[in-house]
C-alpha cells in the first residue's frame, strides 16, 4: 500500500470518507465502472478534470491496499475477501434485517451481522492508518 503522504507528495491528493460504508459504496461503484466492458462517452456525461480523475485513482489505489488480506496494521485475523463482499452486500441491502443475506450465507442472522461489524472495525483501523477517513469529533 502506497502511504496517503507519499500519493500527496507524488502530487495525487485521495479523497477522506466520513464512514466506512461511504467509502466502500464509493469503492464498489469505481470497480463497476473500471470493469464496464463499454467504455464510451456517454450522452450527457461532463468531462472530467485531470485532477479530479488523478485523485480518484489515488484514492481508489489507497482503499486497495486497505482491502489486502494481510495488513501491518491488523491485530487480528487476515481480512478475507469474502468478507468483504459480504458487508458490502449488506451496506448495500435495503430490506428487513440482513436475514436474507445471512441465510445465503448459511449462516444465523447475529453471527453474520457479528462478521460484517469485525470486518468494518478492520477496515477502519486499516483506512485510519491510510488517512482515508476523516478525523471524528472528540
Amino acid at each position: 500500500m502506497i502511504p496517503s503522504q507519499t500519493l500527496r507528495e507524488l502530487g495525487a491528493e485521495t479523497r477522506t470518507f466520513r464512514t466506512v460504508k461511504g467509502a466502500m459504496l464509493w469503492y464498489a461503484g469505481q470497480l463497476a465502472n473500471r470493469l464496464r466492458v463499454n467504455r464510451d462517452f456517454e450522452a450527457g456525461v461532463v468531462p472530467r478534470s485531470t485532477e479530479s480523475i488523478n485523485r480518484a485513482n489515488a484514492t481508489f489505489a489507497a482503499l486497495a491496499g486497505c482491502l489486502r488480506s494481510y495488513h501491518p496494521a491488523d491485530t487480528e485475523s487476515p481480512l478475507l475477501g469474502e468478507h468483504v463482499l459480504w458487508l458490502v452486500a449488506w451496506y448495500e441491502t435495503t430490506e428487513g434485517d440482513g436475514q436474507y443475506l445471512a441465510d445465503w450465507a448459511e449462516m444465523s442472522r447475529w453471527a453474520f451481522v457479528k462478521r460484517c461489524r469485525k470486518t468494518e472495525r478492520t477496515l477502519r483501523k486499516r483506512m485510519e492508518q491510510a488517512g482515508l477517513l476523516e478525523e471524528r469529533d472528540a
